[in-house]
């Protein structure tokens, strides 16, 4: 059995040394399991894949983030197991936990690229930026990492509705890509225009996590794990529950264009980004005074006139 699950272990993993230090030290493994152990070890080590290198310079092309979101996602995604949506349900660890900090880190980075500029105009192309990336994962049948930027670039939720003097600014064509995105994640009649979406897809898809656990835990409602015969006859496993778990499970093939991209700089790049978003640590009170600052700031130039005189060639 450990011979089976070694190879299993991510070789970054502290894991491959602690088995290999167990199995040194105790005596009740034989020697040759005990060489055919260390052999497994051996070929694990070597043939793992090299870390990556530091990210390098930023990659301005929209449709590289978009390809990088939608590679971490199938990646995370297609893990998923049938087990995973069981254990889920009971609110235990699952592979789901991996998707959900992505979202979240995913969220806060945005958030952050969004409130970290220094003026309105920068604000406006970080916008846009997002939007078109948002856009991309559409087409790239990647629903999740779409919903999760859409929601951030709502003009009814923060950071966007705090402000609206950078809102003003943006084009048509990008207020119009803001608009179909929210009307994508619409709640209204259980996220219909969502599903429409989706369904022009059929299951190829990497789904909208919020809704497809949403759509778990209603759906397993209906079925519980024994059905009760009555008359002190015996209870009966609910077979037609793990068949409607089985129905959620389905494969995201990989446009071939990304999987040949797999570990472009764009995929380490993003790595990168989310892995150092401070998480959980969400500070809702200093997001809120960020806010206020900033659309105190955006008023204030905009009485002025600021960025209008700067234009022009006035120092202001």
């Amino acid at each position: 059995m450990i011979i089976a699950w070694l190879p299993t272990v991510p070789s970054e993993s502290n894991v491959l040394q602690l088995v290999e230090a167990f199995v040194a030290t105790n005596p009740h493994i034989v020697r040759g399991d005990l060489t055919m152990i260390r052999r497994t070890l051996g070929h694990c080590v070597a043939n793992s894949p090299p870390r990556l290198p530091e990210p390098p310079v930023e990659p301005m092309d929209f449709y590289d983030l978009a390809a990088a979101l939608t590679t971490l996602a199938a990646d995370l995604y297609t893990r998923l197991r049938l087990c995973d949506y069981s254990a889920y349900e009971r609110g235990e660890p699952s592979r789901f936990d991996a998707l959900v900090a992505m979202n979240e880190k995913l969220s806060l980075w945005v958030k952050d690229c969004i409130l970290s500029q220094r003026d309105r105009d920068s604000r406006k192309r970080c916008v846009k930026r997002f939007s078109k990336v948002a856009q991309e994962c559409r087409k790239f049948r990647n629903y999740n990492s779409m919903a999760t930027i859409a929601r951030v670039l709502d003009e009814k939720s923060k950071p966007l509705a705090y402000i609206p003097r950078t809102m003003e600014m943006l084009s048509r064509s990008t207020r119009e890509s803001l608009k179909q995105l929210s009307a994508i994640i619409d709640p209204y009649d259980n996220y219909r225009e969502y599903r429409k979406q989706k369904g022009a897809d059929g299951s190829d898809c990497i789904p909208w996590l919020t809704v497809l656990l949403s759509d778990l835990k209603r759906d397993l409602l209906r079925y519980p794990l024994i059905v009760e015969r009555g008359d002190h006859q015996p209870e009966l496993i609910n077979f037609e529950r793990y068949r409607k778990l089985a129905q959620k499970i389905h494969m995201y093939r990989m446009p071939a264009d990304l999987e040949r991209r797999r570990r472009g700089a764009h995929v380490t790049y993003l790595e990168a980004k989310l892995s150092n978003i401070a998480f959980p640590g969400v500070d809702e009170e200093g997001e809120d005074l960020r806010l206020r600052e900033l659309k105190e700031e955006e008023e204030k130039v905009y009485r002025k006139r600021t960025d209008e005189l700067r234009r022009l060639g006035f120092r202001a």
